[in-house]
């Protein structure tokens, strides 16, 4: 199997910040806030793909 048919769980800060449609520099700050469903592994940032997808809908609905 190769690795480009295997779903991502998880994006970088980059590919979150285009998922949004953000400055990166904003999407490290959302990265580093709590309840922002990120995660390091060794020096990196990633956001869970499924987490971010809720994350927007309640940031959706907070507004409301």
């Amino acid at each position: 199997m190769k690795a480009d048919n295997i779903p991502k769980v998880a994006y970088s800060v980059q590919e979150a910040a285009i998922a949004l449609g953000i400055n990166i520099n904003y999407m490290y700050e959302l990265v580093r806030q709590s309840g922002f469903p990120s995660f390091k592994i060794g020096n990196k940032f990633y956001v869970s793909v499924k987490g971010l997808e809720d994350w927007v809908l309640k940031q959706a609905t907070a507004t409301e």
